[in-house]
């Protein structure tokens, strides 16, 4: 198995999006093979906290991998069964319910 870190000073879609497509170069994956498929993007949503306790994924994280998919030509699914509250509650307190409206809305567009 292959494993690619990269160093992210802050949390924009754009740093994170360009931080992600170097590890695909690393680990030597193709997104082009996204084309086509339902790719399940789980960004581990254990409870009802704020991002900024660092307990769930950061949503910038959770938007640049569901812009990454889509603009390879898959389409993300968002795949999650939180720990303790319900995934509406969850993804609510974390900000993921704005995420997933916009990009639903964005996709929509194309």
């Amino acid at each position: 198995s292959k494993v690619s870190l990269q160093k992210c000073d802050e949390y924009d879609c754009a740093t994170i999006k360009s931080k992600v497509a170097e590890s695909f170069t690393h680990i030597g994956f193709d997104p082009s093979s996204l084309k086509g498929k339902l790719v399940a993007v789980k960004p581990n949503l254990l409870s009802a906290t704020r991002v900024e306790q660092a307990v769930v994924t950061h949503p910038e994280v959770f938007r640049a991998a569901v812009q990454l998919v889509s603009e390879h030509g898959g389409t993300p699914v968002l795949i999650e069964s939180p720990a303790v509250h319900s995934l509406q509650r969850v993804m609510k307190k974390a900000g993921y319910d704005r995420i997933v409206e916009q990009e639903e809305q964005a996709a929509m567009q194309q």
